[in-house]
Parts: C-alpha cells; structure tokens; sequence
C-alpha cells in the first residue's frame, strides 16, 4: 500500500536506479516486476535499515492518487502489489539485518506486542469457529496488523534521535505541501496541478484532497502534523523560529478547514486539544487563536479564480451552520451512510458477539477483495463502496468484543505510556513530541469511529512510525529520570 520516492532513497545510488528500471525491465504490473522490487526493498531494508524504514512509512502517502495515476492503465492488482510490498520487502531486510546484529528479539521485546498477540489469538479461534478460508483469515488478520510491524521494526534499527528528526522533518516537509495543494484546489481550480478535489454535499464546495484523493484521509494527517507543530511551539526560542510556525501552523490550519471533514475536526479537538487542555495551555491557547483565523480565512477566501465566474468560480461563501448541523441532521434522521453502516451491521455483530463472523469476512480490506457471504446472508449493501468506513465497527463484526477490546488496550496502553514518559521528559522538545504522539494516537484512533484509518496505508503507516519513534523516546526519558543519568547508546545503525 506504499510508494513514493523520499529524499532518503536519493542516498542509494544504484538502487535508485535499479527501482527506477525494474518496471520497465519487467513491465510494471507482472508479477516479476513485484518480486523484483521486493528483492530491491529487502536489499536496501539490509544494507540500510533506518533509512529504508523511514521510506516505507512516508512512501505511503503516494498510495492514494499518485501510484494509481502512474498506473492508471493497469489492474488494481498491480497497484496493491507495488505498493504493499514496501512494508513486506523492507521489513524482511531489517528483519535480516537485525537478527545478524542480535537486535532481532531485543526489537520485539516491547509490551505493546501482548494486546497485539492477544487479537492474533482472538482472530485464529474466530476463524476455526467460523471455518473460515485460511487465505481469507491471514488476509484479514494482517490487514489490521501489518503496519504495526513499524513500531517493532524502528525498535531493532533505530539507536538514537537522528532519524527521529529526520523523519519528522520529511513529515512536515510533505504535509507543507499537501496543505499548498489543498488551498490551490480552493483558491485556484478543484483540479489544480492534476488532482481532483471532493465535490461536498452540504454547501461545502470543493473538499480539499491534496494528493489523498479523499478528505478524511488528508484531515487526519494534517492533524498529525498540527499536533507536532503546536505541541513542539515551546521548544523554539528564536523569534524567527517562531514566527515561521505561527506561519506553518496557520498554512496546515486553514488546509485542515478546506478538508470540511467534520469528524477529522472533532478528531483533531479532542485529541490534541484535550491533551494540551491538560499539559500545555499555551498550545491549547495558541490553536484556538491560529483556529479563528484560519476558519475565517478558508470560508471567506476567493474560490476557484482560474475557473471564472461563468464556469462556477467565485461564489458565495459557503455556510458554516449547514455544513455543521446539515450534517447532524443528515445522520440524526439515518441519511447519513455512516449510519446505515451501522444500522445494517447491528445483526451481523448480534451473530456472534464474543469472537465475530471471523477475520477478513465484513467490512475491510480482505473482504473487499476475497468477497464474503456475511453481506448477502445480512443483508448488507457497501452501496458501491469497498469498505463500511468504521475500523472500529469492522473489527467488533470480525472478531467480536473480544478481539476488538485488545485493540482498545493496545491504543490505550500507548497513549499512557506516551503521555507518562512526557510528563518525565527532562526538555521541551521531546516532552512535545511524546505528547503529540499521543494525541494522535488518540485522534486518529477516535477518527476511526468514521474511517478505515487504523486499516488505510498512508494513515496508520505514518502513525506506526511515530509511534515507534516515541516510544523509543519515552524509554529514555523513563531510563534517564529513574536512574539519573542517561542511557548508554549503541552504534546507529547507518
């Protein structure tokens, strides 16, 4: 589900090239083509791991629009295939290079990997109760797994901050520049630079997409970078530097408005602003005053200029209230789709309430490409979508309230440890990053209730890696404060 070319991979000279000919070599949706670039991954994954696994995370966020615009003439199987393997082929290098090195099992040793198991187990009795396929139980098993490899991985190749920073800098790089794209579809044309934006249906206009191709995809994302952002304000003491993130902060704010995605808002509220009500007023204070602003400037900015006033441009500005409480009306009254979801999946989590239908047969990824009964035997329509848009329902459908409570605990138990090595941390700067990557933990998981996020490529990927990256630092600090003084480093690995 992951591909893009970082700056990072500029570094790899001949593997560059070797990835830039590999699809012309063996044509671009073969099956050859995909073993290849595996083999390119695992490769560069081995010989340098921190960096590979930085590229897989972040080359995610080309999985949206970029690949299947490159690709447009070739099956979906190619996209998935190119694109999934990122995480498969640099997770077998690192895999490699780290039991050589003898951090194999040290990377493994982390409490998260014990909910983690626990759904694994949940899932495997689900499927021998509901005699599901073993192709259709891995797939749905995996699909909700994969990308918490991220965190595991980091833990065996990472030894220090540096590519903590370096990450988090290529982050912000990019979410700067998706925020540009946003205003463009705005300011500009819905289709600025190639890249269509989301036609809204209560008043909105066009929905920013910047190269996610779906709004509540770009929401959340930009509320990651916001939540770094505003959390990391403190640590910058020239007035230069805080000028330029008062500015940041501002750009990645007003794309956020432009998404009109009301539940990546109240996302981005309750998680970063919650956290900061509690830990830092001033980031709490400085979002609402950069919020008022921004909000003002995205409903009252000039619309579509290069499309004139006779092909739709300018216009009126579009309605807060109607967009706000048009939208609770809709699902107040059980138009809204999301509510139907959940309406229509009230028998099929009723079935089997303890352990579920079994994995990879309702609602995900799997499902949608293995097909399933449970839909016809329910009754339930996708309504030509592919998934029912709710992680969270998805998985209480697939393994019941058993399997689903161990993803609770997982995201929970990271959040308190997050937030519990912020309050230790010794400096500012990482007391922010520890705190910002719990609210996003937190954010991203309650935008979940309304998204496949914790199951889609560009979102949970990025989210895995910082979370793995925090988490890396929040042992230190917990080391540091306890024992007093810091904690011996081993070589990074290149």
């Amino acid at each position: 589900m992951r591909t893009a070319r970082t700056a990072e991979l500029l570094r790899f000279g001949n593997l560059r090239r070797g990835v830039q000919m590999a699809p012309i070599v063996v044509g671009p949706y073969s099956y050859v083509g995909i073993a290849v670039w595996i083999a390119l991954l695992a490769y560069a994954g081995f010989r340098w791991p921190a960096g590979t696994l930085v590229f897989a995370a972040l080359g995610s966020l080309a999985d949206p629009v970029i690949l299947p615009a490159i690709a447009r003439q070739g099956s979906s199987l190619a996209i998935y295939g190119y694109t999934d393997s990122l995480l498969l082929g640099a997770g077998l290098g690192i895999a490699a290079r780290a039991a050589m090195s003898g951090w194999f099992v040290n990377g493994l040793k982390d409490r998260a990997l014990i909910p983690i198991a626990g759904y694994v187990l949940i899932a495997l009795v689900s499927a021998v109760v509901n005699l599901v396929q073993p192709i259709v139980a891995v797939a749905g098993i995996v699909s909700t797994i994969d990308a918490m490899a991220i965190l595991f991985l980091a833990r065996m190749v990472i030894r220090d901050d540096t590519w903590l920073w370096r990450a988090l800098a290529l982050f912000l790089a990019i979410m700067g520049v998706a925020a540009l794209i946003a205003i463009g579809q705005r300011l500009l044309t819905p289709d600025f630079l190639g890249l269509s934006a989301f036609e809204g249906g209560f008043g909105e206009g066009a929905r920013a997409t910047a190269f996610f191709g779906n709004p509540n995809h770009l929401a959340p994302l930009l509320g990651l970078a916001l939540a770094f952002s505003l959390f990391g304000f403190r640590a910058l003491h020239a007035r230069a530097g805080r000028i330029a993130a008062v500015l940041f902060i501002y750009l990645l704010m007003v794309a956020l408005v432009l998404t009109f995605s009301r539940s990546g808002w109240l996302a981005f509220a309750l998680g970063t602003g919650s956290l900061a009500l509690v830990f830092d007023r001033r980031a709490l204070l400085i979002t609402l005053a950069i919020g008022v602003v921004a909000l003002g400037t995205a409903l009252y900015m000039p619309r579509e200029l290069l499309a004139g006033p006779g092909a739709g441009g300018g216009g009126p500005a579009p309605d807060l209230g109607e967009i706000v409480v048009g939208r609770a009306n809709a699902i107040a009254s059980g138009q809204d789709l999301r509510t139907i979801f959940i309406a229509e999946s009230i028998p099929v989590v009723l079935h089997d309430p303890v352990v579920g239908v079994g994995p990879g047969r309702f609602g995900g990824a799997a499902a949608n490409v293995f097909g399933s009964p449970v839909y016809k035997q329910f009754g339930v329509s996708l309504y030509r979508f592919h998934t029912i848009h709710d992680y969270w329902l998805h998985q209480l459908a697939e393994v019941g309230v058993l399997g689903t409570l161990a993803l609770v605990a997982l995201m929970v138990s990271l959040i308190v440890r997050l937030v519990s090595a912020a309050r230790r941390a010794p400096d500012p700067l990482r007391r922010g990053l520890l705190l910002a990557t719990a609210a996003s933990t937190l954010a991203m998981s309650l935008n979940s209730l309304t998204e496949m996020l914790l199951e889609g490529n560009s979102p949970s990927f990025v989210l895995w890696l910082f979370i793995g990256l925090g988490l890396l630092v929040a042992e230190r600090v917990l080391v540091t404060t306890h024992v007093g003084e810091p904690e011996p480093v081993a070589t990074p690995a290149p």
